[in-house]
């Protein structure tokens, strides 16, 4: 007996756990949550205040947000308990303005502007030598002959060569001395290639083989660039004809139009149960050319199914102008998402594009 009375109360305290997690779980997808929200805009651009408020269960969880010319302010409260709140702007201190007063005055002292302005010179003053000395290298290098130049890099190259062998044999500084010499007076600076008979030409000959050498590269290099960009050319058509091909296939795809179709209906049923239940303002909209009025008013009236009668808008043809005020409220239950969001996941389409798109996060 004493078993079956403690089974029984473990039972009946599970029973009542249960009891209060379904009724938890019944409050919050059927208690609505209640929306409002009113606003103004006058003529001045800085005239303006949109105010929206939202609570749940009677108010005991309220959030209140409310824009204006001075910025966003939010404020979360649970009860009597604030959750959330926009900080307040902190006022400047008078110290730590005094505080970079003080740095700029040290900053602009004589003594460092002194101090810039003859570094600035010394720094012009060296950049003035060394494009003197650019120039100066420049000339003498135009002056040498190109047989000159071509026998000056023969000695460099044989100076280098004696210099890695004497790091090579670990020889003096006057041995190093003595072999340069030996190669320098090996080296004739008046030395000519022997003529070859093939490479002779007349000098009236010689521009015009230059001429139609450099006709012959640009035409090929014309030729190659044409055959690149009409090759890639038909690389992106070939990509378009792909990606209209798979298209095609998707929107034929039977599989495809149901989650269309149940995925259009769906937004049909949330927008049912989650417009706003009351929406009244007025809108005034001018300018000096009223054909710009006119065509705003025609973009409005597309909207006339969702604003309805109580909202008015006035067009203004005399002056530009923009102006109104508005108010609407409404509540949203919870349940008509879980039921949309249940159906829609029944779709094997559906699920696997959602499957797709959170492996996709996971990977990146």
């Amino acid at each position: 007996m004493i078993v079956l009375t403690i089974l029984k109360v473990i039972g009946g305290i599970l029973l009542l756990f249960l009891l209060l997690i379904l009724l938890l779980l019944a409050v919050v997808l059927f208690v609505p949550i209640r929306y409002a929200s009113d606003g103004y805009k006058g003529e001045e651009l800085t005239d303006y205040r949109i105010v929206f408020r939202a609570d749940w269960l009677m108010k005991i969880l309220r959030f209140k947000a409310v824009y204006t010319d001075n910025g966003l302010e939010l404020l979360l409260k649970l009860f009597w308990i604030t959750l959330m709140k926009s900080p307040e702007e902190d006022e400047p201190q008078e110290g730590s303005e005094d505080l970079r007063e003080e740095d700029l005055e040290e900053t602009d002292s004589p003594e460092d502007e002194a101090r810039e302005e003859t570094e600035i010179l010394r720094e012009t003053e060296s950049m003035e030598k060394t494009e003197l000395r650019m120039e100066a290298v420049q000339s003498d290098i135009s002056k040498i002959e190109p047989e000159n130049l071509e026998t000056c890099r023969e000695g460099s190259d044989q100076a280098d060569s004696v210099l890695e062998k004497a790091e090579e044999t670990g020889s003096d500084e006057d041995q190093i001395a003595e072999d340069i010499e030996e190669s320098s007076d090996d080296i004739e600076p008046d030395q000519e290639k022997e003529p070859d008979g093939t490479s002779e030409q007349s000098p009236e000959q010689a521009p015009d083989s230059k001429k139609s050498n450099n006709r012959h590269i640009i035409e090929k290099t014309l030729l190659e660039k044409i055959k690149e960009q009409f090759t890639a050319f038909l690389g992106r058509i070939k990509d378009v004809v792909k990606k209209i091909n798979i298209i095609r296939e998707q929107i034929n795809d039977p599989e495809n139009q149901k989650a269309v179709k149940l995925l259009v209906k769906n937004v049909r049923y949330l927008i049912k149960h989650y417009k706003f239940r009351v929406l009244k303002g007025h809108f005034a909209y001018g300018s000096d050319d009223p054909a710009n009025v006119g065509q705003v008013m025609m973009y409005l009236s597309i909207l006339h199914p969702v604003y309805g009668r109580n909202f008015q808008i006035e067009p203004v043809f005399d002056r530009p102008v923009m102006k109104g005020d508005m108010y609407f409220k409404g509540h949203i239950r919870l349940i008509h998402l879980l039921v949309s969001i249940v159906e829609l996941l029944l779709n094997k389409k559906i699920r696997l594009v959602v499957a797709n798109h959170f492996k996709g996060d996971n990977d990146g």
